[in-house]
């Protein structure tokens, strides 16, 4: 079922996270429908199930499963990990987030971007029961802001930040401070030292 993904949104969330990045090494986890071409002046590797169907201009390109990394990343970490729209695809996202602290560098940060359920136009849709528009059987959960906070601190982690993307529209976004109206949201984290 479609999501009616606006690209200018997209461009925006994925702005917002390049901005929030630290650091000379960024690993982006779920990077292939998405890569993130705000990413600058850092090394990029990029880790998902599938391979990007457009370059996606990373230095590092690897094809595998997150649960996985101990073996596919052996040693390494990473000054930011970004997990842009995918934790919502994972059945067990508290061992995700527990996992992925070994990868980041001391000071590092861990940051999440996920649908918010109780955003416009969601929470329309949810309402109507409508199964045409924002509902996908690729995701396995949805986290209102408030739990996805929880889930990162149950997890060790220390929640810097909470941001909304915008208000969606069909052909674009309005900045908003609202994270109850935001159809994205974007969670900076640290872990717990």
């Amino acid at each position: 079922m479609p999501l009616l993904v606006s690209k200018s949104y997209e461009q925006r969330r994925l702005r917002l996270l390049a901005e929030r990045a630290k650091g000379n090494t960024v690993l982006d986890i779920g990077y292939a429908q998405h890569p993130n071409t705000y990413l600058q002046n850092v090394h990029r590797v990029g880790l998902d199930l599938a391979t990007p169907k457009t370059k996606s201009g990373y230095e590092e390109e690897i094809v595998g499963n997150v649960f996985a990394m101990k073996t596919l990343l052996p040693n390494r970490r990473f000054d930011t990990i970004i997990c842009g729209e995918f934790i919502e695809h994972i059945e067990n996202p508290y061992d995700l987030l527990r996992n992925l602290k070994e990868f980041l560098n001391p000071g590092g940060i861990l940051l999440l971007s996920t649908p918010n359920p109780l955003g416009f136009p969601v929470v329309l849709v949810e309402y109507l029961r409508n199964k045409k528009f924002f509902y996908t059987e690729d995701h396995v959960y949805y986290f209102t802001p408030r739990w996805m906070e929880r889930m990162l601190q149950r997890s060790g982690y220390t929640v810097d930040e909470v941001s909304p993307v915008g208000l969606w529209l069909p052909r674009g976004h309005l900045p908003i401070p609202s994270i109850s109206l935001s159809y994205q949201v974007i969670y900076a984290a640290s872990p717990v030292v």
